[in-house]
């Protein structure tokens, strides 16, 4: 049995495919230094050139942790792909935002945010 031992932390990138059953299938990982252009760069160019369907799919979600700077040439490599924010970091960013302010900052930023939210749906509407 082989043991594998990385000097340095890595940072795992993971494609994963909801298939019929709605069941998480792992479609491909890739192991970089760290989460930063370059490797978003290089983990969506190989799924690019090996998997036809990640070209063509008109349905592709990359879905991220907020930082929308990684995943800027996107449109370069998946034209087709859409991006989404992870609700579990939004989530937990919101908390930290949350314990730096006080009760009335946190009541004004959700009736700003209810509102502009109401005027995007009459917009819409």
């Amino acid at each position: 049995m082989r043991h594998f031992f990385w000097a340095n932390i890595v940072t795992l990138l993971i494609a994963v495919w909801i298939d019929a059953n709605n069941g998480v299938f792992p479609l491909a990982f890739g192991a970089v230094e760290s989460e930063n252009n370059d490797s978003w760069d290089w983990f969506l160019t190989k799924m690019h050139d090996l998997m036809e369907p990640v070209r063509t799919r008109q349905d592709l979600y990359i879905i991220n942790d907020k930082h929308c700077d990684l995943l800027r040439d996107v449109p370069a490599i998946l034209p087709h792909a859409a991006h989404r924010h992870c609700l579990h970091y939004l989530r937990e960013n919101f908390k930290k935002v949350l314990w730096t302010l006080d009760i009335q900052a946190v009541k004004c930023m959700c009736d700003k945010m209810y509102t502009t939210c109401t005027t995007d749906i009459c917009v819409i509407s």
